[in-house]
């Protein structure tokens, strides 16, 4: 079992229906898979947390590459797990601010291996810098940060 982080920016006419249509239909395919997750969108950006079997999440990735609706997706932090940290979540919507945000720097700050998933969540979208490289947990001399506009 793995979790990830990427980021993608979003196609400049994308619409509230079509946010909501990707939250329902992953949301009916992750059981599928044995995928759980949130989607962040905010400021015409994707910010998206998955967890689930390796083999899973590679599929999933190269179809998230493929979707039209994103561009620019870069995997921004990616470990292994012991157990997922967000188990009920087929796939939920989580809007910046308030408890819910709260609550997921909480579930990520709990365990060690997470915090760099923490320190990604604090910066998106509010700070942009530029692009970044993320090193694998571990490395004091990694930095989280995402390419403009993301």
């Amino acid at each position: 079992m793995e979790r990830l982080i990427y980021t993608s920016v979003a196609r400049p006419d994308i619409g509230p229906e079509e946010i909501d249509s990707i939250v329902q239909s992953s949301a009916l395919a992750n059981p599928l898979r044995s995928v759980t997750g949130f989607l962040i969108f905010d400021h015409g950006c994707f910010f998206q947390y998955l967890e689930g079997p390796t083999n899973e999440l590679d599929a999933l990735l190269v179809k998230i590459k493929r979707d039209r609706r994103h561009s620019g997706v870069k995997v921004r932090a990616r470990s292994a797990a012991r157990s997922p940290l967000f188990a009920r979540w087929r796939m939920q919507r989580v809007r910046i601010g308030g408890e819910v945000e709260k609550d997921l720097l909480a579930r990520f700050t709990a365990e060690h291996e997470t915090l760099e998933f923490a320190r990604l969540l604090r910066r998106f979208p509010k700070e942009k810098p530029d692009l970044a490289i993320i090193r694998p947990s571990g490395d004091p001399a990694a930095r989280p940060s995402f390419p403009r506009p993301c």
